[in-house]
């Protein structure tokens, strides 16, 4: 009884897809975000992630490596997590269309920083650079709005290791109340851009080690001068990453 019981199971219920897991362990010389310069030191931006039929929950931190603060209320010392990050999204497609919708929650122990949440959607098409708009509503903090604007492009190289150079450039662009309250500038406008190539080299069929440079710079003159007259900032980063893919137990019983 028991057996025509579990196989009546399994024919009822069909196997279902793999799941994926990993984590990226990455050092960047410093902390940028939206153009601004969190902190000019190194710091540790390790995240680890599940994913499954197109929703993944990832959890994302930055540990401060140094005791440098930049005047930005920042109080936690070398060691300390001074943020971490709670991010749920989906992500399907139709057609040629790519598109994802997620929540983020801001957390900030160790500083002087309030919490606040943001929800996302993302629309690209998958054509030569990859062209995608993400648009970020602040719930809490801002109640204001950010939207990238990106384009990427992959390049294998099968003679440099097997590697994978992966470009990109994003321009950000801030709604009044977004850049009253991360600017210091009560302002609708462009006000960042980004520029990265990163050399995935991979050294299991799970793991891969990448190296990165970014350039970051400010595209309004008002926010140049805000922010203590920078103008651009170029950092470094080297990632460490971690994947694999599961069967569930669904799929593993049923074959």
């Amino acid at each position: 009884l028991c057996m025509f019981s579990f196989m009546m199971f399994c024919i009822i219920i069909p196997p279902v897809s793999a799941f994926e897991f990993g984590a990226n362990l990455p050092v960047n010389s410093k902390y940028m975000w939206r153009g601004i310069e969190l902190n000019k030191e190194a710091v540790f931006q390790p995240d680890i992630w599940a994913s499954y039929k197109g929703f993944t929950f990832t959890v994302w931190g930055n540990l401060e490596l140094t005791n440098v603060h930049n005047g930005h209320r920042e109080n936690g010392e070398a060691g300390d997590f001074t943020e971490i990050d709670y991010i749920v999204s989906y992500e399907g497609s139709f057609n040629k269309f790519r598109y994802g919708l997620g929540y983020i929650y801001y957390d900030y122990p160790h500083t002087d920083y309030d919490w606040t949440h943001e929800l996302f959607i993302s629309l690209g098409y998958d054509t030569f650079l990859s062209p995608t708009a993400t648009v970020y509503r602040d719930l809490r903090l801002s109640d204001g709005w950010y939207t990238s604007f990106s384009l990427n492009h992959d390049i294998s190289l099968p003679l440099l290791l097997n590697s994978t150079l992966k470009t990109g450039a994003t321009i950000g662009f801030s709604s009044s109340n977004h850049s009253d309250t991360y600017y210091g500038i009560d302002k609708t406008l462009f006000s960042d851009a980004l520029v990265s190539a990163a050399l995935e080299i991979p050294v299991t069929a799970h793991i891969a080690i990448t190296p990165a440079v970014n350039y970051s710079a400010f595209l309004d003159n008002a926010v140049r001068n805000k922010r203590l007259n920078r103008r651009n900032d170029t950092f470094w980063s080297v990632s460490y990453t971690h994947l694999r893919a599961h069967e569930t137990v669904l799929d593993l019983v049923c074959r």
